[in-house]
């Protein structure tokens, strides 16, 4: 038997902790238990069936120092986005009428068809365009988020639902160098000899103009200053 020099009560051999106040008991000599008081353990600590692992923390990879503010904010909000893509679109079908409904009716009637009206198709054609663009872009001022495209020009952003474009300047946090931002390839399909080939997924990134080693991705729903 020994006993808890910290409560004093007898105690099993082989028990590692006190029955009476938990305390963590280490043999020493003569039989007697030492109590733990005392004990620094760094890292990260797992415990399974009663054993204790102490695993080296990892320290937290440094990210990018970075800030967006407004180049131009257009009055091209969500709404009036929204409005826009919808009279383009009625003004688009429009003009399809008045290109397709003369052709259907000759075919119809198993006759050539007459020559369209070039203003007929061309309102087609622009409003059509006009339609899907605005359509695009309400996108980018529903979701808020930002597209970046080569690294010279501003980014186009939809922050606080308002269309408009955007500067990024920042600083590598390793190095201290400046950072670029652009649309980084990321995965590429492979040839058979093992050339690259396709992009076929990007991402935004910040990356430093000394060490192309040293990039982070962006966040696309990041606020502008």
């Amino acid at each position: 038997m020994m006993t808890c020099r910290s409560c004093g009560q007898a105690q099993d051999e082989q028990a590692r902790f006190c029955n009476s106040c938990g305390t963590p008991l280490v043999t020493g000599p003569a039989g007697t238990a030492n109590s733990v008081h005392e004990a620094r353990v760094t890292g990260s600590i797992y415990q399974a069936g009663g054993d204790i692992t102490v695993a080296p923390s990892v320290p937290d990879e440094p990210s990018a120092r970075y800030t967006v503010k407004w180049h131009w904010a257009s009055p091209l909000t969500q709404s009036v986005l929204g409005w826009a893509s919808l009279v383009l679109g009625i003004v688009s079908l429009a003009g399809g009428a008045s290109v397709f409904a003369p052709l259907i009716r000759s075919l119809n009637a198993g006759r050539l068809a007459p020559s369209t009206e070039p203003w007929a198709l061309a309102v087609f054609v622009v409003c059509t365009a006009g339609a899907i663009v605005a359509l695009a872009l309400r996108r980018v001022a529903k979701h808020e988020t930002q597209h970046v495209g080569p690294s010279f020009l501003p980014a186009l952003t939809g922050w606080n639902h308002r269309l408009g474009l955007a500067r990024f300047t920042g600083e590598c946090p390793t190095c201290r160098g400046g950072l670029r931002f652009y649309n980084k390839p990321l995965q590429w399909l492979v040839h058979a000899d093992g050339s690259r080939g396709k992009v076929i997924e990007r991402a935004m990134v910040a990356e430093c103009e000394r060490s192309d080693k040293h990039w982070w991705f962006l966040d696309s729903a990041e606020p502008v200053a």
